[in-house]
């Protein structure tokens, strides 16, 4: 078994999603070194999952007994940890990011769910188990009129909209959405056009400043990467030191008080809560510590506030 230093960054992630690429863009533009243990694409017994306590969703960033969820958070705490080579994670990228997150992955999404894709991305699994998998996680959203394709046309016409703004943004001769150099919002941005790339949509095709935008954007490349195994992942959680006592708690930031067991899900597409004892709360991030009997000690698991609902256990 390999010896891994806990603080090592470990990226659990699967090659074919859009969110762990925005994650890997941005540890390309700091070069940083991460370990990558590759999860499967359907959550059947996803490891991740284990040990967040049934949080779903990829990509999930572990640091030693230390599990960072959604991209928003994760971006934040690489910037944290590693400010040199800075990819501009300001709030306002935060929240323009939330424009590529949301509405325009909702748009490719309604295709996707409304045609096959034309591009050898999931030729390699089960499709029906694959959109099954993804219709339990979002829900009535999988059953209405949009996501059944009668509506495709109309979402058609509105990501082509979206993306003739990002065209004339980029034509102004800048190289990123927000000036010359990269920032989080880029990283938003980019990971749902090589979404698009990678599904073999051909509503992208035709853009030229986005074309460009992408070689652009990929150039910087995933920075250093090894793989990790589950073994070696799991050895590096159980022998972590960990402090979960003396986190920053902001009482006007929530409205739960600190220690009281909770649950947090997220606000659009959740159909789970991540049961644990609420230990830190700040106007930005919020932190549970739970115990989890496949490692065998408790372990911290990180959500943004923003995007996440949280709930009193006793209210749930």
């Amino acid at each position: 078994m390999e010896t891994v230093p806990e603080n090592e960054l470990i990226l659990h992630h699967y090659s074919q999603s859009p969110f762990s690429e925005k994650i890997r863009i941005l540890l390309g533009i700091k070069n940083l070194k991460w370990r990558s243990l590759e999860v499967p694409m359907v959550n059947k017994g996803r490891i991740t999952s284990i040990w967040t306590g049934g949080y779903r969703r990829i990509p999930v960033l572990q640091i030693g007994a230390e599990f960072f969820c959604d991209t928003e958070l994760i971006a934040k705490e690489l910037e944290r940890r590693f400010p040199t080579s800075s990819f501009n994670a300001t709030q306002l990228s935060t929240i323009g990011g939330e424009f590529f997150n949301r509405t325009l992955f909702n748009c490719i999404t309604v295709g996707m769910f409304s045609s096959k894709p034309t591009s050898s991305m999931l030729e390699d699994i089960d499709l029906g188990e694959f959109f099954q998998d993804r219709m339990q996680l979002i829900g009535d959203a999988a059953n209405n009129q949009k996501v059944k394709g009668k509506n495709w046309r109309t979402v058609k016409n509105q990501l082509l909209s979206h993306l003739n703004t990002c065209e004339d943004l980029l034509g102004d001769g800048r190289k990123f959405l927000t000036g010359n150099e990269p920032s989080l919002l880029d990283a938003s941005a980019y990971a749902q056009f090589w979404f698009m790339k990678r599904l073999g949509m051909e509503e992208i095709n035709g853009f030229i400043h986005i074309g460009d935008y992408i070689e652009r954007m990929a150039s910087f490349g995933h920075g250093r990467s090894s793989p990790i195994s589950i073994a070696d992942a799991r050895s590096v959680a159980k022998m972590a030191t960990l402090q979960s006592d003396g986190l920053e708690y902001i009482p006007r930031s929530i409205h739960v008080p600190r220690n009281e067991t909770v649950g947090v899900r997220p606000e659009e597409f959740g159909d789970f809560d991540v049961m644990g004892i609420l230990k830190g709360s700040t106007f930005t991030k919020l932190v549970l510590e739970r115990n989890d009997s496949d490692l065998g000690r408790s372990v911290l698991v990180h959500f943004p506030h923003r995007g996440y609902y949280v709930r009193m256990a006793s209210k749930l």
